[in-house]
């Protein structure tokens, strides 16, 4: 981790799923304990993936990797846990490839905004949120309801230059990403360059 940055996102997500876990299996008395066990273990996981990424400090970088899952194996978990440690790492934009479906797209984006994010898209749900204080906002160029749009998003230069970590969840679309590349490309590849990206494709065997 960046120590400029410490660790701020890995502890607000592992408080959000200690008191949503604990709830979850039974209170404090059956539900701590079950609860500090699942995240030690999406900790462990997440830490032994975080080793083989690449330092986003260094001026160039490529790196790939593969993590394989079982179904309903707590997969999304595991990948919006790594998505904080690597903000805490100083990877700062971040772009999550949801399938080839909206409801995927629309799922995945919900989950990782009340995990990670903490932004409520003014949909009726009385699930929780992570809160984060006012200066650790996240930037997202999509939200549940809209997936990209360049039109309704600063440029990305400004973004760029803010520093906070921004998020991106988008289908394995051509038309899509073809977008998101644009609004990329849209600022000088001097800035872009110092602009560390993580690309976690949810759905490897797809596309």
């Amino acid at each position: 981790q960046d120590p400029k940055l410490g660790r701020y996102y890995w502890q607000s997500l592992t408080q959000f799923l200690r008191r949503e876990l604990t709830m979850k299996f039974g209170g404090e008395q059956k539900g701590a304990e079950k609860a500090a066990q699942i995240i030690r273990s999406i900790d462990d996981a997440t830490e032994r993936t975080m080793d083989l990424m690449a330092n986003p400090a260094r001026d160039r970088f490529d790196f790939k990797g593969l993590v394989l899952g079982h179904v309903q194996s707590g997969k999304t978990a595991n990948f919006t846990a790594l998505m904080a440690k690597a903000a805490d790492s100083g990877y700062q934009l971040i772009v999550v490839l949801a399938g080839i479906h909206n409801v995927l797209r629309e799922q995945t984006q919900f989950r990782v905004d009340k995990e990670l994010t903490g932004c409520k898209d003014n949909i009726e749900t009385d699930d929780r949120y992570v809160e984060h204080a006012a200066d650790r906002q996240w930037t997202r160029l999509t939200s549940y309801f809209n997936e990209f749009d360049a039109n309704d998003v600063e440029r990305f230069d400004k973004h760029a230059a803010s520093q906070r970590p921004i998020l991106a969840v988008a289908k394995k679309g051509v038309p899509i990403l073809e977008k998101l590349v644009n609004y990329f490309e849209s600022t000088s590849e001097e800035l872009r360059s110092k602009v560390p990206i993580l690309i976690i494709d949810d759905e490897a065997d797809q596309a």
